[in-house]
């Protein structure tokens, strides 16, 4: 019995030691995490702007597939979308393809693929 106590306590000094180290484990961990490259999909929304008086019929969400640090996709995910200008687009049936362009996002995101690669707008009036 007397050698279980002794056990315990040798650990009382380092038990602090062992705490921060924890600690300062788990906060490098973070760090570093954030900075390295993930792949991400998430579904965003379609906007359009110069609509003016156009009446306009078309997916509200598409999926789109991103490498980007986590640190960069915590910045912009409340903001992503896919911006399409309406007056380049003619009365009727449109096919437009997605383009990285039309996500406004920073150099540093690679946009690998949209799911689907094109949509169909179908622009009355």
């Amino acid at each position: 019995m007397a050698h279980s106590n002794k056990n315990l306590t040798n650990l009382g000094p380092t038990l602090p030691i062992k705490i921060i180290a924890l600690f300062f484990g788990f906060y490098l961990w973070y760090v570093i995490g954030m900075h390295h490259s993930v792949i991400i999909t998430k579904k965003v929304p379609l906007v359009f702007y110069n609509k003016q008086t156009s009446i306009l019929e078309a997916p509200d969400m598409v999926t789109v597939q991103l490498r980007c640090s986590r640190k960069e996709f915590s910045r912009l995910i409340h903001t992503l979308a896919v911006h399409i200008d309406a007056q380049q687009l003619e009365l009727g049936k449109n096919s437009v393809s997605l383009k990285r362009e039309q996500l406004f996002v920073t150099p540093s995101i690679d946009v690998i693929h949209y799911i689907p690669t094109a949509i169909t707008v179908t622009r009355t009036s």
